[in-house]
């Protein structure tokens, strides 16, 4: 599962760098979406096997929001220093939107305080600037001052979404699956009600939670598939099924043109989202017990949050933006410079902090993976 999660989180930074020619991968929004769906995979996992009981809901609160905030506030503080130090030496920096804004101190406040809750992150794509007051939008990316640029980490967004899952995922994946089934429905149905109706914007398309929730919610069913048939898929017999979930993606970045595809509801992308759900079961399967697999996905949420603070740097280049593939070789190389540091340095010491305390509250062990001394990765997904 660690490689599929590390080519999303790819496929957002070839996005996030214009492409290379006309090739994006699988793009920004296919990507998130399929994160969407392992996330579901994954919390339909540790609160089947690990949090197996609701006295536990306080133990997977506590560590899913160690597991999200120890990172992100590492990259805001580094964000947050380089773009002060760009504004105070360069005067040029991301930090100039809070004054092109026009807003009063106060509005200021309300729409910078999502960079340290996260949670709203989302919401600030859904607003516009006008006149010293704020507005709702559904037309924000491209019409400056852009109100979501007040966020140090753009990309970011999604975690909120991811966080909003959290705070249900209790309540809804230890349910039978006729009830995680109709919730996913009531989702897709909305999102359909709201086509009707016109509401069909690339904002709405991957951005807003009630409309999202069936991605994760797919990843929840696909993991009650892994559960009832588990010695199935960790058989040899299903490794070509765990190949295909990782030549999936390939393909349709191939053989599909993957920016007319960036929209409310498109057949070919929502095909792709079930078909790799219903494969994620066998990919799981094939590689929870492989250490190289989990050390790839180690990388995948700190690639995904720390490119795009290189991407604004690399920018400032004209010639390497003239050749993506420089561009592409010399955001890489720092992102994953970081990452290493990042998954070193706080990542894998807070995780052996967050499975201790998981034993002292009475987790199952046997949810586990991996013995307590080793660094547990199964049980995360980027967002």
């Amino acid at each position: 599962m660690g490689i599929l999660r590390l080519l999303l989180a790819l496929s957002v930074v070839i996005s996030h760098i214009g492409g290379i020619g006309s090739f994006v991968f699988l793009g920004a929004e296919a990507a998130v979406q399929l994160f969407f769906v392992i996330s579901g995979f994954y919390m339909g996992l540790i609160l089947s096997e690990k949090y197996d009981r609701p006295s536990l809901n306080r133990q997977f609160y506590l560590n899913r929001a160690l597991r999200i905030f120890s990172l992100y506030y590492l990259y805001l503080a580094l964000a947050f220093f380089i773009y002060l130090g760009a504004l105070l030496l360069l005067h040029n920096s991301p930090l100039t939107i809070y004054n092109e804004l026009g807003l009063p101190t106060g509005l200021l406040a309300v729409i910078a305080l999502p960079n340290l809750t996260v949670i709203g992150l989302d919401i600030l794509l859904f607003l516009k600037a006008q006149g010293g007051v704020l507005d709702f939008t559904d037309q924000a990316l491209g019409h400056p001052p852009e109100v979501y640029r007040v966020s140090l980490l753009p990309p970011a967004w999604s975690l909120s979404l991811e966080l909003m899952f959290y705070l249900i995922a209790p309540f809804v994946l230890r349910r039978s699956s006729l009830v995680i089934l109709s919730v996913l429905a009531c989702s897709l149905a909305l999102r359909s009600a709201a086509a009707v109706f016109g509401v069909v914007d690339g904002l709405w398309s991957y951005r807003f939670f009630p409309f999202e929730l069936a991605w994760f919610l797919l990843g929840a069913l696909a993991y009650r598939g892994y559960a009832a048939k588990r010695a199935f898929f960790e058989s040899v017999a299903a490794r070509p099924l765990a190949i295909s979930a990782l030549t999936l993606p390939i393909l349709f970045a191939l053989l599909i043109d993957v920016p007319a595809q960036e929209g409310h509801f498109f057949w070919s992308r929502a095909l792709l989202l079930l078909s790799v759900a219903a494969l994620l079961p066998a990919l799981h399967g094939q590689s929870c017990k492989s250490t190289w697999d989990r050390i790839i996905g180690e990388y995948s949420y700190p690639v995904y949050l720390g490119h795009y603070l290189i991407v604004l740097i690399m920018a400032q280049s004209p010639f390497i933006v003239a050749h993506r593939w420089l561009m592409l070789t010399t955001v890489l190389a720092p992102t994953f410079a970081l990452a290493w540091l990042a998954i070193r340095l706080v990542d894998r010491p807070l995780n052996r902090l967050r499975q201790g305390w998981a034993v002292r509250a009475g987790a199952n062990p046997h949810g586990m993976t991996e013995p307590l001394r080793s660094v547990r990765l199964s049980d995360r997904a980027v967002g």
